[in-house]
């Protein structure tokens, strides 16, 4: 099994500090990269979607934390 290295986390993670385009950007960039490692390497295709999709629910939280706080 060929897990990514810790650059390909920090990308992931690291997009969301962007704010309007990190989100959107690690839903394409993340589908994209699943779609091309499913069949070569099922592995690295899921260890991607399930952190990018982590890190897009850490998002939603983090943004839900926010608005609520600012009541």
């Amino acid at each position: 099994m060929s897990l990514p290295d810790r650059r390909l986390l920090w990308l992931v993670y690291g997009s969301l500090l962007v704010p309007f385009i990190g989100p959107p950007a690690l839903i394409v960039a993340s589908s994209v990269f699943y779609y091309e490692w499913r069949l070569r390497d099922p592995d690295r295709a899921r260890w991607l979607n399930r952190h990018a999709w982590a890190a897009i629910g850490l998002n939603v939280i983090a943004n839900v934390s926010l608005l609520l706080m600012k009541r």
